[in-house]
């Protein structure tokens, strides 16, 4: 993960996967991923890049590979461990758009914040 982000946001999605991605396993395999995430919040979004690592920053990439609806209430509540990705994605709090298009970029995102939260590694064969 290159670089520490300056807003609210960044550093709760930088302190949530950091420690994940620090992981030889789990981080090489996020290495090799090409995609673009934004997280849209009511606060502003924020933009994921994996390509050769995870970059962090402030704004809405152009055309991104999957955006992430929720609220900054969501994504602490998250970082907390007191929602689960999987939970919050089922009762409507955190929608994926492009997850149909791109099925296995939203699989690998999902397992991504899923491990990050329950400190396990969820990730199979570079998925």
């Amino acid at each position: 993960m290159t670089g520490t982000p300056r807003d609210l946001l960044g550093i709760i999605l930088h302190r949530m996967l950091s420690s994940r991605l620090d992981e030889s396993v789990l981080g090489a395999s996020v290495r090799h991923w090409r995609m673009t995430v934004v997280l849209e919040t009511e606060y502003h979004p924020v933009t994921l890049r994996f390509d050769e690592g995870l970059t962090i920053e402030r704004g809405a990439a152009e055309r991104p590979t999957l955006t992430v609806l929720t609220t900054l209430d969501t994504v602490a509540a998250i970082a907390r461990s007191s929602l689960s990705p999987l939970t919050a994605y089922l009762h409507g709090l955190l929608r994926v758009k492009g997850m149909y298009r791109h099925p296995l970029a939203a699989a690998r995102f999902l397992r991504l914040l899923l491990s990050a939260v329950t400190g396990r590694r969820t990730e199979r064969g570079g998925a």
